[in-house]
């Protein structure tokens, strides 16, 4: 089941941190690096994160993070 939300500011960057990481991040990591948007709760991060996941967006490599290629 793929998600029809648009994209919101938070997960757009989440995304393009992952693009600029092509080895993949660990998701404490990545959660620290896109807390700094404003109202970017820790609970809503994770939440993002598994809906990214569940949509297919995002992937997991050797327990990395990482976007899936198209």
């Amino acid at each position: 089941m793929t998600s029809t939300r648009p994209d919101t500011t938070l997960s757009r960057r989440i995304v393009a941190t992952l693009q600029g990481c092509p080895g993949g991040m660990a998701r404490a990591d990545l959660a620290r690096v896109v807390s700094g948007e404003p109202g970017a709760t820790t609970a809503a991060i994770e939440a993002e994160i598994n809906r990214l996941l569940l949509s297919r967006r995002i992937g997991t490599v050797n327990q990395r993070l990482c976007v899936v290629g198209k």
